[in-house]
């Protein structure tokens, strides 16, 4: 109990292995192959007298996928990310322009 209330548990992957056993050596059966994959979202701890329950929560890594991504193209996050970088200084004037390439006359020739 006291490991899953200290230690810093959110984000660290999580890997669930499926194995066999063999009863009477205890010996792996084959190759453990695996069933999850993902990262832990909480530990929550449930205790009452006799006993302490620590379960464990955690996200499929494709969870990940379904987010949307954090950063934009745009001088904004370019400036908070690298201060005084102009490289997304003219990001935000491109958002309705339309661009046709290759232009009509290049097709022509």
């Amino acid at each position: 109990m006291a490991l899953a209330a200290n230690e810093p548990y959110r984000g660290r992957l999580v890997r669930v292995l499926k194995a066999y056993v063999n009863p009477e050596n205890g010996d792996l059966i084959g190759d453990p192959k695996v069933q999850f994959i993902g990262r832990v979202r909480s530990m929550p701890i449930a205790e009452n007298n006799n006993e302490c329950t620590v379960s464990l929560r955690a996200e499929h890594y494709e969870a990940e996928l379904q987010r949307p991504a954090p950063l934009r193209l745009n001088n904004a996050d370019q400036e908070r990310l690298y201060p005084g970088d102009k490289g997304a200084e003219y990001a935000d004037l491109l958002e309705d322009k339309v661009v046709v390439w290759p232009a009509r006359e290049a097709l022509m020739k």
